[in-house]
């Protein structure tokens, strides 16, 4: 289901008030994030939400993410719920979701798993990755199939997107072995080489979307600078041209209708207006 261009916009607005929660923390806390992906072109493009999108991504350096999850464990109201496979016993992805409690958002792969649906918005960690290609290309396989083994462990059944020889490995994974065991060796291999890389020039990546078109070097996401989005100012990566260009190309075009991506949405709640 493709909601309407109101309901849209009551959502991008439900998704902004929750940006504003993640800021108040990151403030507080000196923990430093920036908006990404198609929110950073919507903040560079239309200085807020791209007209068409239904969700927000964030990002952040995999210190200051693991900072933030800490934090949110006392810091966070109750009207707010952050989401990772460590507080949602259904949910099988290497990031996290802060999302508003009391609405609901879910999307047709999702609907038998994730016990918490709210509308949300993402945050991604970034993480170090090897400078050798053959290594990156091994390092990427073994994060798919450990990622899909855990999603499959959690029925997240319509969204494994492999080839069969690869899919084979998964199925046998997914019943040989415990999700926690299967979620520990995701993030094993997460994280593997974010200790080896001793300089900050280091290259970094997000294990969510595109793995090589998310390739930075590590110090195009410490030096932020506030940007205007919507009604107020959050931060961006001051390389965020190159960032950009990297992952989409030419971000400046507004792309066709026919080319404008969304989630296929089975049922959504708003915040009663109370």
């Amino acid at each position: 289901m493709r909601i309407s261009g109101e309901e849209l916009r009551k959502v991008q607005l439900v998704q902004l008030r929750i940006l504003k929660e993640l800021h108040r923390i990151c403030v507080k806390y000196n923990i430093k994030y920036f908006l990404s992906d198609g929110t950073l072109i919507g903040a560079v493009r239309h200085h807020g939400f791209i007209p068409w999108d239904d969700d927000l991504d964030v990002g952040m350096l995999r210190e200051e993410y693991e900072r933030f999850c800490c934090v949110c464990k006392d810091e966070l109201p109750g009207e707010y719920f952050l989401q990772n496979m460590d507080t949602d016993p259904g949910y099988a992805a290497p990031f996290a979701k802060l999302m508003l409690n009391g609405t609901e958002w879910i999307e047709h792969s999702h609907v038998k798993c994730e016990k918490h649906n709210g509308i949300n918005i993402d945050i991604f960690p970034y993480d170090c990755i090897p400078f050798n290609k053959t290594k990156q290309i091994w390092h990427h396989r073994v994060f798919i199939i450990l990622y899909y083994a855990c999603r499959l462990k959690k029925r997240y059944i319509h969204d494994i997107n492999v080839t069969a020889k690869k899919f084979l490995i998964v199925f046998i994974l997914s019943h040989l072995f415990p999700y926690n065991i299967l979620s520990k060796l995701l993030k094993k291999t997460i994280v593997k080489y974010n200790y080896l890389n001793e300089t900050d020039n280091c290259i970094v990546t997000k294990f969510g979307g595109s793995y090589s078109k998310n390739q930075n070097p590590k110090t195009a996401f410490t030096n932020l600078i506030l940007a205007g989005f919507e009604d107020s100012l959050f931060y961006i990566p001051a390389a965020f041209d190159s960032v950009l260009k990297n992952l989409f190309g030419d971000y400046i075009t507004i792309p066709p209708e026919s080319e404008r991506p969304y989630h296929n949405i089975a049922s959504y709640t708003l915040p009663d207006a109370n």
